[in-house]
């Protein structure tokens, strides 16, 4: 938790969205036969959020190439 406090410090990501990707990443990583629903909205939220996760590692990549300077 520290390291992700850290991380949005930075202003590289935010905890509420960073929770969320994880709270669908268990969904999806999980195989519960009765939650397809549950999968599906997963699914369909991955979908929507690209941006926001190729943000994310826009900002990763500029503190490294600031770093490498």
């Amino acid at each position: 938790m520290e390291l992700l406090k850290e991380i949005e410090k930075e202003g590289i990501v935010d905890i509420d969205s960073w929770s969320e990707f994880r709270k669908v990443r268990n969904i999806l990583a999980h195989d519960y036969p009765d939650d397809l629903e549950e999968k599906a909205e997963a699914i369909n939220y991955l979908i929507e959020k690209p941006p926001n996760l190729i943000g994310v590692i826009e900002k990763i990549e500029s503190k490294i190439n600031k770093q490498g300077n």
